[in-house]
């Protein structure tokens, strides 16, 4: 039987070929993916960012920048323009925090090896990170006429299947389980309506038919072609206007159709160039144009088979973190991992729901799925479209790999006018994959942020995830599962209340904490957390009448004794939880000298520590990382391999106190609270004395001292053979942490 996929082809899920996109240095980037030929991003470290600013300053034209290392590259790539490859940003310092001001495009005058250009560049040591220019292909109560046939907003089992020999969904008979749907009708009962034109849909896509009279729009760019226009008239058009109608065709208007959120606003950002060629580069720029212009909400129904995008990440962080919701889709290939952007951690994940109450499945037949779709052993779904299905996630609940929510697929949409579009009329009638249902789920966002429109991106996350519909079929149980994670998206729940109930934020006080009178100690709030906002507010309360507001604060004890130290964190909402451990404090005794015990600068080789393995690296490749000289020690990855630490045990039973100090540079540190630790071997068990967490402790892309780790005789056994060691908890192997200078000196505090 044929494959019925030409005809769909143009609304299926946008997709990638897999690639790893930010390989580490010395990993072969794989080869089968799409990107510009004459292009690549990259991104420099701050020293050389600062450089190649000045040069381009000085002259706009010019590729080199008197960076020996970096112009060699240039001419060997045949570079003829470098630029930064961002806008600017409206929020200056988020932009320098996460980076997205140092990434620049270079521009080849010839096809090249990209990917092997790629490598070459981020062995340099300017660099920090590089990502090929990867490109996307196609995936997909009013009185509007078509309303009728919308299950998502109201199903009355209305939709008719697709016939698999008689001519498609037109000829099918009708399906459904009524009652399942988005519950958009009760939804709009809610005080909120239609929603409010003041809330903003970023619909990241081909673009929008900008004279349809059935969307509100709001000025948009192009960023395909780098115009004001963001038509959808690209040699592939349809996506982006389909895309616009289900998230926010207007309702009540007599005309077609009636989006989830009909009484908002689109703001379309074009991806596409003439030729209906999406790039990451476009997108990207799209997503801070989104955060710097007012829009609450983003829509991409596109995605890539890829774990991450160092560009795109860095976007998607600047989006989110100014505010903005963000919406991808899961993929449409019924396969057990879900695409990127989705997979992100800033990002919604959404799959489709298919109308009989179940996540869309392809078929069990090879022979009825597109090429690249996996068959599913339960056949497909009462929709009849057999050629797809619906990515889901891992077994991890709210893992960034797993689904968050399912919407609905397969729906009548706008679509642009005349015979420019998918149909011949003003609508297309049957657009399906997760394409449709992405733009759903930010619809139904848009009718959330219609009340609470101070919410932040975790506050909708919570409010869609809380009040979704569980699905419980034959592939799926009770509660949360990683076919349909929380469930079907419901308008009316969500719209409903006053939101779900806030979770309490979590104090880690770690300890026990001890040091000696007269001498400063550190105290660290490392794993504290939020699980559905942020921490705002810290109280130390140390048992001495003293206090501090600082997450990581250090104090200086007058006398010896035991004190019960306190951590209050208060979150976002206002909620306040506290934790409790003890310091013991010393006395002074007049205190020794610091006798160095080890000091290690990496420049002659690994000194008194041992090469942790493919994780670990002391290289020379590495000089802009070290604190002095050209040598320090790079570690990445929780792994067995991760650890670099003594080679061989130190005697310290004649200490009472051993000091730990070292300059360490973090780099690409991708996730909030990422952190590294050290760790002393008391001649039985590690124990971890010290560890330090980005956004708590550090920033990417500085150096910084510690001379504050110390090790007391009352606290932990002194042996024969003791030991030091640094460990790295991150998200990959593109997540770096530079260790360099590292002593560790004893004290007896004997009179």
């Amino acid at each position: 039987m044929m494959r019925f996929f030409a005809v769909l082809c143009s609304l299926m899920f946008l997709l990638f070929s897999a690639v790893q996109a930010n390989a580490p240095r010395g990993q072969k980037m794989q080869e089968n993916a799409a990107h510009a030929p004459g292009r690549l991003l990259i991104k420099l470290n701050p020293t050389a960012t600062a450089i190649v600013d000045a040069s381009l300053q000085k002259s706009s034209a010019s590729v080199f920048s008197g960076l020996a290392s970096l112009d060699a590259l240039h001419q060997q790539a045949g570079a003829v323009s470098v630029a930064h490859a961002f806008q600017p940003a409206q929020n200056r310092m988020l932009a320098e925090q996460i980076g997205i001001n140092r990434w620049f495009m270079v521009e080849m005058d010839k096809e090249a090896d990209i990917l092997a250009l790629a490598e070459a560049y981020e062995s340099d040591p300017n660099v920090e990170s590089v990502s090929p220019d990867w490109q996307a292909f196609p995936a997909a109560v009013p009185n509007d006429p078509l309303y009728s046939s919308q299950w998502g907003h109201n199903n009355t089992g209305q939709m008719l299947s697709y016939c698999w020999s008689c001519g498609g969904h037109p000829a099918g008979s009708p399906v459904g389980t009524p009652g399942f749907d988005a519950n958009a009708q009760a939804a709009w009962d809610n005080s909120q309506g239609y929603g409010s034109a003041s809330i903003i849909i970023g619909i990241i896509d081909s673009g929008v038919d900008i004279d349809h009279p059935d969307l509100r729009l709001v000025a948009g760019w192009d960023y395909g072609s780098n115009d004001s226009n963001p038509d959808d008239n690209s040699a592939s058009p349809g996506h982006g206007t389909a895309c616009a109608g289900v998230a926010a065709a207007r309702a009540n208007n007599g005309l077609g159709v009636s989006g989830i959120a009909g009484g908002c606003s689109v703001m379309p950002l074009k991806v596409a160039n003439n030729a209906g060629s999406m790039f990451f580069s476009s997108i990207q720029n799209a997503l801070i144009h989104a955060a710097d212009n007012g829009a609450h909400i983003a829509s991409m129904s596109l995605g890539a088979s890829i774990s991450s995008d160092a560009a795109t990440d860095n976007a998607l962080a600047y989006a989110y973190n100014s505010g903005v919701v963000l919406f991808a889709a899961t993929g449409n290939y019924n396969q057990s991992t879900i695409s990127y952007p989705a997979i992100n951690t800033n990002v919604i994940s959404v799959g489709a729901a298919s109308p009989c109450g179940d996540r869309k499945r392809s078929s069990s037949s090879s022979s009825e799925v597109n090429p690249g779709v996996s068959t599913d052993p339960n056949g497909y779904t009462c929709d009849g479209e057999r050629w797809w299905g619906s990515n889901y996630g891992s077994t991890s609940q709210d893992a960034r790999t797993a689904v968050d929510i399912i919407a609905p697929t397969i729906m009548p949409t706008t679509d642009i006018q005349g015979s420019g579009g998918y149909d011949s009329g003003d609508y297309s009638l049957w657009f399906n994959g997760t394409s449709c249902a992405t733009p759903y789920a930010a619809g139904v966002a848009a009718l959330v942020m219609s009340q609470h429109p101070t919410w932040s991106p975790a506050q909708v996350r919570a409010q869609l995830t809380s009040t979704a519909i569980d699905i419980q079929n034959v592939e799926s149980g009770a509660g949360w599962d990683r076919y349909t994670g929380y469930g079907m998206v419901d308008a009316a729940a969500a719209t409903g209340g006053g939101g779900p109930t806030n979770q309490p934020p979590v104090a880690v006080v770690n300890g026990p904490y001890t040091g000696i009178a007269g001498t400063a100690v550190s105290f660290s709030s490392a794993g504290s957390n939020d699980p559905d906002g942020t921490i705002t507010g810290y109280s130390w309360n140390f048992g001495d009448n003293s206090s501090s507001s600082a997450a990581n604060p250090s104090h200086t004890y007058a006398s010896a004794g035991t004190y019960t130290v306190t951590l209050t964190v208060t979150d976002n909402d206002g909620a306040q939880t506290s934790a409790s451990t003890t310091a013991t404090i010393s006395p002074s005794g007049g205190g020794g000298t610091w006798e160095v015990i080890t000091y290690d600068d990496f420049e002659s080789g690994w000194g008194n520590y041992v090469d942790g393995g493919a994780d670990c690296r002391r290289s020379s490749s590495d000089a802009a990382y070290a604190h002095q000289g050209t040598y320090c020690v790079r570690i990445q990855d929780n792994t067995s391999t991760s650890i670099f630490s003594y080679g061989s045990g130190r005697d310290v039973t004649g200490y009472d106190e051993i000091r730990v100090s070292f300059w360490y540079y973090p780099r690409s540190m991708d996730n909030s609270n990422e952190d590294f630790w050290v760790q002393y071997y008391d001649g039985a068990t590690w124990h971890t004395v010290a560890s330090y967490a980005r956004n708590i402790d550090f920033q990417n892309n500085n150096f910084y001292r510690v001379d504050d780790v110390i090790i007391s005789r009352t606290s932990y056994n002194f042996p024969t053979n003791m030991r030091i060691r640094f460990r790295c908890d991150a998200s990959g192997n593109s997540d770096w942490v530079y260790i360099d200078e590292v002593e560790v000196a004893g004290r007896s505090n004997a009179a």
